[in-house]
């Protein structure tokens, strides 16, 4: 188990060769991953759900 950590995400920026497109992806571990308590697991999916992706469309103009 991940020791020391509140919350586990990872930030992707998407990209494609179409500039009318743009995009995010925030990945949180599933609630099966062996290595992170639930507690862990429910406060990162609420982090990315709730202030990453909000924070990227709104500073980045992104759509989805």
């Amino acid at each position: 188990m991940i020791q020391g950590c509140d919350s586990y995400v990872r930030i992707h920026a998407d990209g494609i060769n179409n500039s009318s497109i743009s995009g995010v992806s925030v990945l949180t571990a599933s609630a099966k991953n062996r290595y992170l308590s639930p507690a862990v697991q429910k406060a990162s999916e609420k982090l990315s759900k709730r202030h990453f992706i909000r924070i990227f469309k709104k500073t980045t103009g992104a759509q989805k």
